[in-house]
């Protein structure tokens, strides 16, 4: 009876070893992890909207056509295909919304990335000559 724990314990080690750089360079990459995000919205949307737009609309009938449906929502803006459920608008709304707030934390932290770069890494607050200033953007 030891042994299945035993060898359950082993093998959670071994997965926790070799999902551990992942984890660290997630962690350290911030573009990474949202990158990941836009592209786990992509895939769970179409998945979403294959299961439920897919027997009543010709559209989004199977995954690679809802794959190609999703893109166009999340990246272009335009309705290539309009769900007919009730349950697929709420999802595409759903969709758009987070894919939009995502989207916006992305672009800020690419252009926080490039300032940081351009500036040469420097984030601190100049020393002298700062009497009787205001302090701004937690500088």
């Amino acid at each position: 009876m030891a042994e299945p724990t035993d060898s359950r314990g082993c093998m959670n080690r071994s997965i926790r070893r070799a999902i551990r750089p992942l984890r660290r360079f997630l962690h350290e990459y911030q573009i990474a992890r949202l990158f990941l995000a836009i592209l786990f919205i992509w895939l769970a949307g179409a998945l979403l909207l294959c299961i439920f737009e897919g027997g009543t609309n010709p559209e989004f009938d199977g995954y690679p056509a809802s794959l190609w449906n999703i893109a166009v929502y999340l990246f272009s803006g335009l309705d290539s295909a309009v769900p007919i459920t009730t349950v697929g608008r709420v999802i595409v709304a759903s969709l758009l919304i987070t894919s939009a707030a995502v989207v916006a934390v992305f672009t800020a932290s690419l252009a926080s990335m490039i300032f940081e770069q351009r500036s040469g890494g420097k984030r601190r607050m100049p020393s002298g000559g700062l009497e009787e200033h205001i302090v701004i953007c937690n500088w």
